[in-house]
């Protein structure tokens, strides 16, 4: 479900925009154990449990990019891409750590090297900077890690002691966006300052219903806030300085969505 996510919340990002014509691909496997599909320089990438495919002519073929070994089946992984630098990125299962092994692939999937360990859900980029929140001890612990340059590192700025448990993220040029408990946080300087640019009446747990589904993605300056909580879409096409409230006619589809994040 998530590649039909992601196209969805492109469209928005684009509004308004030309009408887009959908036709199917081929699948490397069974649906059933799809996680995520991510396109990067008109390549498809495709993260299953045992690993990752990717396609290189549209899905017409596919190939296995990376191999994992899972615990079980039902094992989460993660799949993302940085489209600025051209990598990819793939988090398989738990490493020795306890916390999973993840890889980078600077060359379209060709190869993969090992940069450490992440916390799974998502990752934002800016730069060769790595963003992520570790939910294994303390959920609201915003991380930032260079690429090949030591281990994750707290971003000590971001208000964690009062701003709720962090839900998702997003990264846009030098912006952050942090969609936590208590609204969506700004930061136009890559994390060195930080404001609340829409409060949001502090969002339930994480513990509550995973039907509902809370989301932020920034392309182009054009920022995208959906919570189906209060059955609200936000949209800003000025970094946040503006916000304006699209209706709500894609309420019938809200809880067949599911982020990993969550």
């Amino acid at each position: 479900m998530q590649q039909f996510i992601t196209l969805f919340f492109l469209s928005l990002l684009a509004f308004p925009s030309h009408a887009q014509q959908w036709e199917p691909f081929s699948s490397p496997t069974e649906p059933f154990f799809q996680q995520k599909l991510r396109n990067i320089q008109q390549n498809l990438f495709v993260s299953y449990q045992d690993g990752v495919y990717r396609s290189l002519d549209g899905g017409s073929h596919w190939e296995k990019s990376f191999n994992n070994i899972p615990v079980d089946i039902q094992d989460p992984v993660l799949l993302e891409v940085n489209q600025d630098k051209s990598r990819v990125y793939f988090a398989r299962t738990t490493d020795t750590s306890g916390y999973f092994g993840l890889y980078t692939s600077s060359n379209l999937g060709n190869t993969w090297s090992y940069i450490g360990s992440s916390s799974l859900g998502k990752l934002a980029f800016i730069g060769d900077t790595i963003y992520s929140v570790w939910h294994h001890q303390t959920p609201n612990w915003l991380l930032s890690k260079k690429l090949n340059a030591g281990g994750w590192e707290l971003i000590s700025s971001f208000p964690h002691d009062t701003a709720g448990i962090v839900r998702t993220y997003a990264a846009e040029g030098e912006h952050l966006w942090v969609l936590a408990g208590k609204g969506l946080y700004h930061s136009s300087d890559a994390g060195y300052h930080w404001e609340l640019n829409l409060p949001l009446n502090n969002l339930p747990p994480l513990t509550g219903n995973p039907g509902k589904t809370v989301f932020v993605e920034a392309l182009h300056e054009e920022v995208v806030q959906l919570n189906e909580y209060a059955a609200k879409i936000y949209y800003s096409k000025d970094h946040g300085a503006s916000w304006e409230e699209i209706p709500w006619a894609y309420r019938n589809l809200m809880p067949y969505m599911v982020f990993p994040s969550q």
